[in-house]
Formats: structure tokens, C-alpha cells, sequence
């Protein structure tokens, strides 16, 4: 909870790493495409559709899934996710983004052969397998040959940014490098510059990120803090927890009205999923 407290930055300080200043700029169209172009070495004629934490919900009991960047061509669709922070749970992440996409893809009556190709692409700050590689790159093949590919048309790309000096393609190790640095030594880096420029500049973009519900939990949160330590001050160990309790479930409701996902408002109120959904349901 405190790590999240400390990713809340002054606009000022935005820059693209940044999930909220990365989400906009890639609203950018030209900026989007060609992005996914230098990351995958592929060509898109045209980006159908762009849409910033795309939510999937796939049940009320399950945990949900929201996407920085959720983005379709005509036969194709890609996730573009900005990771600045180590986890350990990152492979276990793609599994999931992976079928949550799938289920979202099929409608109810179609074959499995109208999933379109999908690829999800993790851009890490940091190197997430230890391996200093710049570039990780997974898909499906046979554990006997070795050689036979599943061919399911899943591509899950993560990228180091901290090891853009060993990458060997001249656009991808530019790009890595704006992401570690912020320095835009090519054509396409100073678009990403500019592009951040722009949202900054950009005075409703700012008063959206001024008014973000994270502001309204920082408070909650800081308020709840306090009442926590007038409640040690005091010794009142039970009324503490339940006064905790009690907080959290107010910051969660509040949340959930606000339409916030189940995995979010748990992370941030370390309350179970399920209690949620209790919450929820209430509502």
C-alpha cells in the first residue's frame, strides 16, 4: 500500500514511464502504430481502435483484468503494458491478460478459429527475468523436437528496457533507451518527447489526473493511518482493527462506485476478493 502511495507524482513530474502520461500518448494513433511496428518488426496498415484500461470482466466471482493499452487492427490486437516496478508475478500475469483477451475475443456461437492473433507486450523498466537480455520473447513450442511450433497464434513479448545497450536493433534499442533515459536520439523518440509534451500541455488531461481516484485514497488513506495511531495511543487494539476494517470497506464501497476493478481496490485495501464481492453486492 505505501509503494503505491509513493508512485502518486506532481504532474510535473509525469513523464513516460508513467502509466497515466504512456496511456495518452499512445492514444496518439501514428505514435501507436508505429510503435508496435519497431517493437514487433511487423507492418500495420492501419489501427482500427485504441482505448486506454481496457477492463475485462469475465465473471462476478472472478478477478478482473485491466489493460494499459488495448489496441486492434483488422486482424490483430495487442496489449502494451508499462511495468515499472519488480514483481514476481509477472509470468503468471501473461497467462492470465493472455486468456482474459482470448474470452473476450470470441463471441457466444463462434469457432476457435475466429481468435484473432493477439500479442502482449510488457515494457519493463527493469529486467524482470535477470538474464540481461533486452528483449524476451515466448511462444509455444514442442518440449520433444523442440523445433515444433504450437502455432496458436499467442505472442508474448517482454521488454528490458535497462539492457537497450545490447539490443541490436537500431529502433528497438533507441526505444528502450528514450524509456531508461528520457533522451530522444531518433525521429521516432523525439514523436514519444513530443507526444509527452503534448499531454502535458494538454490542461484537461491535467485536471483528470489532479482529480484521480488515487488522490481521493491517498487522503482516505492517510486519514485512516492516523485514526490507527490515535487508536495505539490509546490502546485500543480491538477497536483499531475494527475501525481498520471498517475504513477499508468505506474506501473499497467508494471505489466500486467509481468503477474500479475487484483486483485494484484489493490491492490497495487488503481486502479479499471475496469480501468485495460481498461489498458489491450491496451496492
Amino acid at each position: 500500500m505505501d509503494e503505491l502511495l509513493s508512485q502518486v507524482k506532481k504532474w510535473e513530474d509525469l513523464d513516460f514511464t508513467d502509466d497515466f502520461i504512456f496511456c495518452k500518448v499512445l492514444l496518439n494513433e501514428e505514435i501507436c502504430r508505429e510503435l508496435l511496428e519497431i517493437l514487433l518488426g511487423i507492418k500495420i496498415e492501419k489501427v482500427e481502435h485504441i482505448i486506454n484500461q481496457k477492463t475485462f470482466d469475465i465473471a462476478a466471482d472472478a478477478k478482473g483484468v485491466r489493460l494499459d493499452v488495448y489496441v486492434k487492427d483488422s486482424n490483430r490486437v495487442f496489449d502494451i503494458e508499462m511495468q515499472t516496478t519488480n514483481r514476481d508475478d509477472l509470468a503468471k500475469r501473461l497467462r492470465y491478460y493472455q486468456a482474459a483477451m482470448d474470452i473476450g475475443l470470441l463471441s457466444k456461437g463462434e469457432g476457435y478459429n475466429a481468435l484473432k492473433e493477439s500479442y502482449i507486450l510488457f515494457i519493463c523498466t527493469n529486467d524482470p527475468f535477470n538474464q540481461k537480455l533486452p528483449v524476451y520473447t515466448f511462444e509455444s513450442i514442442c518440449k520433444e523436437d523442440g523445433i515444433t511450433v504450437l502455432n496458436d497464434g499467442s505472442h508474448k513479448i517482454v521488454f528490458n528496457a535497462s539492457g537497450y545497450q545490447s539490443e541490436s536493433n537500431k529502433g528497438i534499442r533507441d526505444f528502450l533507451h528514450f524509456v531508461t533515459t528520457g533522451k530522444s536520439e531518433s525521429v521516432f523518440t523525439k514523436k514519444l518527447s513530443e507526444g509527452v509534451y503534448e499531454v502535458k500541455e494538454n490542461q484537461f488531461w491535467r485536471q483528470e489526473y489532479m482529480t484521480l481516484e488515487m488522490k481521493l485514497q491517498e487522503w482516505e488513506y492517510i486519514g485512516m493511518q492516523k485514526g490507527l495511531e490515535r487508536g495505539m495511543e490509546k490502546g485500543l487494539a480491538q477497536g483499531m482493527e475494527n475501525g481498520a476494517k471498517s475504513r477499508a470497506e468505506s474506501i473499497a464501497v467508494k471505489m466500486l462506485r467509481k468503477g474500479r476493478p475487484i483486483d485494484e481496490i484489493s490491492e490497495f485495501t487488503e481486502l479479499s476478493d471475496e469480501a468485495i464481492n460481498q461489498l458489491k453486492s450491496k451496492l
